[in-house]
């Protein structure tokens, strides 16, 4: 399994996950990658960026709910069962 993001700006990293994701592998993603990448993104662009996310178990467990947070990142409200409407199954 592979995760990745990009923006309007560019294309961020793409990190190789190996075995199971748990929200406990998935924060250490997040605190690694996702949040430099918003930090460097806003940078960039001057200005603040919304996060999206599907609906995965992962995605909106309590410890990444909190832990997106404690960091303060904006997520985009995502409709359960969307994949479809997800950009980055695309990519």
């Amino acid at each position: 399994m592979f995760w990745a993001c990009f923006s309007f700006l560019k294309l961020g990293p793409i990190v190789s996950l190996e075995g199971s994701v748990t929200g406990n592998v998935y924060k250490e993603v997040l605190a690694n990658y996702a949040v430099l990448t918003l930090k460097e993104f806003s940078r960039k662009a001057k200005r603040k960026f919304i996060f999206q996310k599907d609906n995965a178990p992962v995605h909106t467990s309590k410890v990444i709910r909190e832990f997106l947070l404690s960091q303060k990142v904006n997520v985009l409200p995502w409709p359960a069962q969307s994949s479809d409407l997800n950009l980055i199954e695309n990519m």
